[in-house]
């Protein structure tokens, strides 16, 4: 596939995995990327595959610069991004055509089961709290390709849908037919002040639960205890527990002898 670059340095290991899958021209360096875009001296690439930063404005620079790449030079970009930004206003306005319909150049590929992210500096979540999806652009006439190719797949299965419960990936070519395959979330992702205020609500449930659970368990020994120093009192002063007096009954006397044998 020619070469490789992937521009956001964290520890140098992105090498080290591409090689263990047979690719041997690889451009990772320690270099600031946005630095190289603005001075035009990005280095030379076939194809651009990468798992950007999630956290500030990275995912909307790097979408930026590959979608432009893309159409500009035909090189293709594969992006590792949360599954949201397919929803977001700001990939739709960096992805969308210079007549305002969506991209069609773009192919969403859903892995069969949820990555889970190894993090060298300690940071993030291993099991994040989204899924994952591959955004890859590959122009309109590799589009067109994939889409015949898919077709005969589908009529080999004689299925209408590619299935991912049974360990197979799946394609999409529209943010409808991510919906379709339940791809992406239905709800609104809530920002990042909302997601603090959650989270902190959570924690108060969770800790006002904890304390309700023990201040009755606490009440529940105290009453034990309490009955349990009252019996006592009572053996220490000689008090004997009052048999519970029977009902009346017809068949019995004063003292509660039968009168006359039931049969």
């Amino acid at each position: 596939c020619g070469v490789i670059y992937d521009p956001y340095y964290c520890n140098g290991r992105v090498v080290d995995l591409l090689c263990q899958l047979g690719f041997r021209e690889i451009r990772h360096e320690r270099r600031d990327f946005y630095a190289d875009v603005a001075q035009e001296k990005v280095p030379l690439h076939d194809v651009l595959i990468t798992n950007p930063p999630y956290s500030t404005n990275h995912k909307e620079q790097c979408l930026e610069f590959c979608v432009k790449h893309l159409r500009q030079t035909g090189t293709p970009f594969f992006l590792l991004l949360p599954n949201y930004v397919a929803l977001k206003e700001y990939y739709r306005h960096a992805t969308q055509t210079k007549d305002g319909k969506e991209a069609n150049d773009i192919v969403y590929v859903v892995p069969p089961d949820p990555y889970e992210y190894d993090h060298p500096e300690g940071t993030g979540h291993d099991i994040p709290p989204f899924s994952s999806i591959w955004f890859c652009g590959i122009g309109k006439t590799q589009m067109e390709t994939l889409r015949m190719q898919k077709s005969l797949y589908l009529e080999k299965l004689n299925d209408e849908s590619v299935s991912r419960g049974r360990g197979q990936v799946s394609i999409a070519f529209s943010i409808q037919e991510l919906q379709q395959l339940n791809a992406v979330p239905t709800l609104k992702r809530l920002n990042p002040r909302q997601r603090k205020k959650r989270k902190q609500q959570k924690e108060e449930h969770s800790n006002y639960a904890t304390r309700s659970t023990l201040n009755t368990e606490s009440k529940l020994k105290a009453c034990t205890n309490t009955s349990k120093n009252i019996n006592q009192g009572q053996i220490m002063l000689g008090v004997t527990k009052i048999p519970t007096p029977k009902k009346n009954s017809s068949h019995r006397d004063a003292n509660g002898v039968r009168k006359k044998k039931r049969f």
